[in-house]
């Protein structure tokens, strides 16, 4: 299959105007992330751990989860989630992703979330 050029941006003055400011606001929604990051980190350092054999004996239902282990677990997803977001968007956005979009292979899973985008900014 011959391999087709890539469509204009739709906005005439994409990469002068849309895109650096596009750029502006990841990097500080990244610098954002970084933050509640560490405001989650902070936040359950305060919380004091169950012992590992507690832990064991919560998990198997020998003892009733706790409040703090639960707030320990809860923050922790919290940070490992804000931790991937700020990965994948310093990696979308770096020069050389940018560049080798032509020959990149997404997953079905990528197309859906792009199809879905754009529904949504349809309205």
């Amino acid at each position: 299959m011959p391999e087709t050029k890539p469509t204009r941006p739709r906005h005439p003055d994409f990469e002068k105007e849309v895109r650096p400011e596009l750029l502006r606001l990841i990097r500080g929604q990244i610098e954002n992330l970084e933050s509640l990051v560490e405001v989650f980190q902070k936040a359950q350092a305060l919380v004091p751990p169950p012992s590992g054999k507690e832990l064991t004996e919560m998990r198997w239902g020998k003892r009733p989860l706790t409040r703090e282990a639960y707030l320990i677990g809860v923050s922790q997803r919290a940070i490992l989630a804000a931790e991937d977001l700020v990965s994948d968007l310093r990696t979308a956005i770096e020069t050389k992703t940018l560049k080798r979009l032509g020959k990149m292979k997404l997953s079905a899973m990528e197309f859906n979330q792009i199809e879905a985008g754009m529904e949504r900014l349809r309205g």
